[in-house]
């Protein structure tokens, strides 16, 4: 399965880059799956390629954040910041 490639504190644009169709690169329709392995369930309105992506546990977090509208880089506050910790301490 493929892994996606975003951080926690990307903009959205990064984010729907690692996330957009393989195929033709369109921005693609997605929705998360919480599991024992996180997932995206991604499909291309575009040309219709469907495909899961792999996610860590901060990804799925990060798909979850409400974004700055301008498309800055997130500011993790000081909890959020000792949550990627803890998450990066586990990989």
């Amino acid at each position: 399965m493929e892994s996606a490639t975003f951080r926690l504190e990307d903009p959205q644009c990064l984010v729907e880059a690692s996330l957009a169709c393989p195929c033709c690169l369109h921005a693609t329709d997605w929705s998360a799956r919480a599991g024992s392995e996180p997932a995206a369930a991604c499909r291309c309105p575009n040309c219709g390629h469907q495909r899961d992506v792999a996610l860590t546990g901060p990804q799925m977090l990060r798909l979850g954040v409400v974004d700055d509208p301008d498309d800055a880089p997130l500011d993790l506050g000081p909890g959020l910041q000792a949550v990627r910790r803890a998450f990066d301490g586990l990989a």
